[in-house]
């Protein structure tokens, strides 16, 4: 089976330790990098990461660690999902709780 013909997931955190856009950007490549993930998208303002994938591709938060580790990174809060018709919201970087849209 290829990636494309399976179905999207998404995977959620907390990014501990990347301060600039710069980072982010560095973080996304790192992390596209991998075969199997659509996107990649890291905020500096809210500390979130949030990556599609395939749900063929196997992978967790021990590997998300290994894979930041070089770039001083840390994850926490980490989250999967399967990609639905709603909107996938931020997580706190302060308790990992939903912040609910208003």
């Amino acid at each position: 089976m290829s990636f494309t013909s399976a179905p999207l997931h998404y995977v959620q955190c907390i990014l501990v330790g990347v301060k600039t856009e710069e980072q982010c950007r560095i973080v996304e490549q790192t992390i596209k990098a991998h075969n199997g993930f659509e996107s990649v998208r890291a905020d500096t303002y809210t500390d979130n990461l949030l990556a599609f994938y395939y749900s063929s591709y196997n992978f967790n938060e021990n590997d998300l660690n290994q894979w930041l580790q070089p770039l001083g990174v840390e994850i926490k809060c980490f989250k999967k999902g399967v990609v639905g018709p709603q909107p996938i919201a931020k997580l706190d970087k302060n308790n990992c709780e939903i912040i609910e849209r208003k």
